[in-house]
């Protein structure tokens, strides 16, 4: 779990923040008001992976040498 409000910034009414993510399948969501859950609408995967909510996917390809 990652605490947005402990470490991102809001910037033109958008949470941001910049974290490093292992290569990988990353599964998310965002939980608003501490009580709903909602997926990313800009992200472009989504899996139903978490009690039937849809939930945002990151893929991040292994770094070539």
């Amino acid at each position: 779990a990652f605490d947005w409000c402990e470490k991102g910034s809001m910037v033109g009414g958008l949470w941001r923040i910049e974290v490093r993510v292992p290569a990988g399948r990353h599964a998310y969501s965002f939980l608003i008001d501490g009580e709903h859950w909602a997926h990313d609408p800009q992200a472009p995967r989504t899996a139903d992976e978490d009690f039937g909510r849809a939930t945002s996917v990151l893929v991040v390809p292994e770094q070539r040498s």
